[in-house]
């Protein structure tokens, strides 16, 4: 189930995702590692937060179990995304990254779908690259 988040939104919390996994998230973290304005950031965190997907009472910024899991489906749907153009339509390694970021918002449920059957009926190799990607 997909919540309808904009593509920023998803980068954000993405963004909060990864700084979480290191460590306490402040908004000012979140600005520098997006290349955004404090004060951008912080609005779109409020909106996050609206959504019930951070908490962002205090200076510290957690994820919600809800936030949580989006981020798991958001950062599966890039791994699935990464793996295809990397497997299936040998796309350059120092393209693929750029190319997950601009096309990972945009992937229908139906696309997902057959994209995991391509990769699934794909030689082992691919399905080892995408345990190694959740890995790191």
């Amino acid at each position: 189930m997909t919540l309808g988040l904009s593509p920023a939104q998803e980068d954000y919390l993405l963004a909060v995702n990864r700084l979480a996994a290191v460590g306490e998230v402040r908004a000012g973290a979140v600005a520098q590692l997006l290349a955004v304005s404090a004060p951008s950031a912080t609005a779109m965190l409020r909106r996050l937060a609206q959504r019930g997907l951070i908490n962002h009472a205090s200076r510290a910024i957690c994820m919600t179990a809800a936030g949580r899991r989006e981020a798991s489906r958001l950062q599966e749907r890039r791994e699935l995304l990464h793996a295809y153009l990397s497997s299936e339509l040998d796309v350059p390694a120092d393209c693929v990254d750029a190319e997950v970021a601009r096309l990972a918002h945009y992937l229908s449920p139906d696309l997902e779908d057959r994209m995991r059957q391509a990769i699934s009926s794909s030689p082992p190799r691919v399905a080892a690259f995408i345990e190694a990607g959740r890995a790191s």
